[in-house]
């Protein structure tokens, strides 16, 4: 049978954890993880490198280094236009879910649990919702690259000299423009979807929407929410 005193001290909502103090890591600590983690991504992006310079050297070798590198320049825009667009919208949507949280919750387990992660993250808020917007913007913002080649389509588009009989369009439309077009509305209905599902958590985290309560499981401010991105 355990002593009292080996149980866990309680507090008024239950047993209170404790968490060990390991101290701060050690400079030579840092400098090796430092290391190990520049070692890895060089293994993971050893292959990518080899096909960057084999393909610079050949461009270069024919003449046209320069086609490359603008190819490269339109790869790096694209990422970086959409990865930037999506973490500034999935930032403010959680800016918004944070400023909407109910300040106070019932005195229920469940809800004391969600309190309790609101208090263990309450000076990190701030850092915690950028890491998690950079992360949906760099999920989504990459892959856009691929589409390079649309890209540069839709920048130096021009007209034909036939036009199409029946929407009376330029010809020029869809070749140029029409395929960038849907690839930026296929990825602005994905980029919806991921933010609708990330905010859902956060709103749950910050005690918004609550299933175990049958009044009301979500507060209007949290409905008006959603709504507005599922609209």
């Amino acid at each position: 049978m355990r002593n009292s005193s080996d149980l866990p001290p309680r507090g008024p909502g239950g047993p209170v954890f404790r968490v060990p103090n390991f101290g701060k890591p050690s400079r030579g600590r840092i400098i090796t993880s430092v290391v190990i983690g520049v070692v890895l991504l060089l293994a993971f992006s050893a292959k990518s490198l080899s096909s960057f310079y084999v393909n610079l050297l050949w461009f270069d070798s024919v003449g046209h280094s320069e086609v490359y590198w603008g190819v490269l320049r339109s790869k790096v825009e694209l990422a970086a236009i959409f990865a930037i667009g999506c973490f500034v919208f999935v930032l403010v949507n959680l800016l918004i879910a944070d400023k909407v949280a109910p300040l106070s919750l019932p005195n229920t387990p469940e809800d004391q649990t969600v309190m309790r992660i609101r208090e263990a993250t309450a000076k990190s808020r701030g850092k915690l919702r950028i890491a998690l917007a950079a992360v949906v913007g760099l999920m989504l913002g990459l892959p856009a690259s691929a589409e390079w080649q649309n890209w540069l389509m839709f920048r130096n588009r021009q007209a034909f000299a036939v036009g199409d009989p029946q929407f009376k369009a330029n010809v020029g439309f869809y070749v140029f423009r029409l395929p960038f077009a849907q690839f930026v509305v296929a990825w602005t209905f994905g980029m919806l979807v991921l933010a609708t599902i990330v905010v859902t958590a956060f709103h749950f985290i910050n005690g918004s929407i609550r299933p175990q309560d049958r009044v009301q499981r979500v507060t209007p401010q949290a409905k008006v929410h959603l709504s507005v991105l599922l609209a």
